[in-house]
């Protein structure tokens, strides 16, 4: 029950949010006008990105567009990019984040994305959005190099120790003139991905936001970027499900020279 009760205040938030006008008082005795919103939930979003002026395919689950475009979560103080710069999107899913940062930021953003099918829908939204050349998409699992396995749950991938394989490059494999913001999003492979990252990270000592999706990973990530000065930390927004005892933002930034 609490569960839910979470939930509809959850959905209230976001439709509120969005400018839809909702009453908790019908969601919880008509079930027509609750089936209703929740059906207008779903959608919502996309629309909702499309009146910023961003487009998305038909095959783009408007659900991913709910964190940046309606709840913002990247939008921290001191981590929106500037016009000119240089973006690492690492676990870039349908293009959600890139295409908010290339359009309204005008910057350039380098985006991984190793699952074939999302990254092929994320091919469409670069070109919807006129963002070909401004989006460099790579379809490639970014990690410490070799092999990991992984779950494939709905669209996304997921860190498991038996599963499908799936082979990884290093950030550092590849080259890059500049480096302002680095966004790792990757379902349980965050240290991975930082430990094929070291040397890029201490090249250019960008900013990082990292969602990191359990209390151990935290920890972990947490230890291995000190050594290169990211001791000042920013806590972003916070919670749990059934399969991770944390799912939380951190906004990181290296010691001033």
């Amino acid at each position: 029950m609490l569960k839910s009760i979470k939930w509809k205040i959850r959905e209230h938030n976001d439709l509120v949010s969005m400018g839809i006008s909702h009453s908790y008082i019908l969601d919880f005795f008509k079930k027509d006008y609750r089936l209703e919103f929740y059906k207008i939930w779903q959608n919502a979003p996309k629309d909702y990105a499309k009146n910023m002026g961003f487009e998305f395919s038909d095959d783009t689950p408007a659900g991913a567009l709910m964190e940046i475009y309606v709840n913002n979560i990247y939008d921290q103080k001191d981590f929106i990019p500037k016009e000119g710069d240089i973006v690492i999107d690492v676990g870039a899913y349908y293009g959600d984040s890139s295409i908010y940062w290339a359009k309204k930021y005008k910057c350039i953003v380098y985006a991984y994305e190793p699952l074939l099918d999302v990254y092929n829908i994320f091919l469409k939204n670069i070109k919807l959005n006129g963002l070909e050349g401004r989006v460099i998409p790579y379809n490639i699992a970014l990690g410490k190099g070799g092999k990991v396995s992984f779950d494939r749950e709905t669209n996304m991938m997921t860190k498991n120790t038996i599963g499908d394989i799936i082979e990884t490059k290093k950030l550092d494999d590849f080259s890059f003139p500049a480096l302002n913001l680095l966004k790792i999003d990757t379902e349980g492979f965050e240290l991975d991905v930082l430990e094929g990252a070291l040397a890029t990270i201490n090249k250019f000592k960008p900013k990082i936001i990292l969602e990191v999706h359990s209390k151990k990973l935290k920890k972990e990530c947490i230890e291995i970027l000190k050594p290169l000065g990211y001791n000042k930390i920013i806590y972003g927004r916070k919670e749990k499900n059934d399969k991770m005892d944390l799912v939380q933002n951190l906004f990181m930034v290296p010691d001033k020279k």
